[in-house]
């Protein structure tokens, strides 16, 4: 709908709507007086957990997702061979997804602030949109699983340390699929959460 409102034709022109995007819109379908989102606070709750989440990959394509709650609490886990070649962005919003499945049971009902270094993550769960097809498909899923155990995540930048290197497994960003510097691998490290890629076998595996 913003596409077609930013042309010519304005909101008088048509758009062909996508299966996903008519299952998103069957929400409003369902919305009333009874519902459970009526009624809810329009001022943030203050943050009841804290979740920092992270993604790498090497120039082979081996890597793998890590995520840390409250300081304290470690999840991690390898790409599956088939997720080696998706966009970095694609891999780090993987692993706010693979972070929150593994921290369900702590995080149901809670406000949490999430610490992510990706730009186009931050403004996928500000925006609960993207333009991309593929990324949308498991933005889905995540609000899904965000939405059925009352979870109300809150995403906030910070910016990442760098190494670079030659074979970094980072492109260029662009506002879709975030920002990252070129040819860089990266280790972020705020507070007490270290993720490390060297993960032994008894790790957290991505489902």
């Amino acid at each position: 709908l913003g596409d077609v409102s930013r042309t010519r034709l304005g909101w008088e022109g048509n758009v062909r709507l996508t299966k996903g995007a008519l299952r998103d819109l069957k929400f409003w379908e369902k919305f009333s007086l009874a519902t459970r989102y009526n009624g809810r606070a329009i001022w943030r709750t203050p943050t009841t957990a804290t979740l920092h989440c992270d993604a790498a990959r090497d120039g082979q394509g081996r890597g793998g997702w890590g995520g840390v709650l409250d300081g304290t609490v470690p999840a991690r886990g390898f790409w599956r061979r088939e997720q080696q070649q998706l966009h970095i962005t694609h891999l780090e919003l993987l692993a706010v997804r693979y972070s929150v499945e593994s921290f369900l049971t702590e995080l149901r009902g809670k406000v949490v602030r999430l610490y992510e270094d990706n730009t186009g993550v931050v403004s996928f769960l500000t925006r609960y949109s993207t333009r991309s097809p593929q990324i949308m498909r498991d933005l889905r899923k995540l609000l899904y699983i965000l939405d059925s155990n009352d979870i109300s995540l809150q995403a906030e930048y910070i910016a990442p340390r760098t190494t670079c290197t030659r074979t970094g497994s980072r492109g260029g960003g662009t506002p879709e699929t975030g920002s990252s510097p070129s040819g860089c691998s990266r280790s972020t490290r705020r507070a007490s959460d270290l993720i490390l890629w060297t993960a032994s076998p008894r790790g957290t595996t991505a489902r």
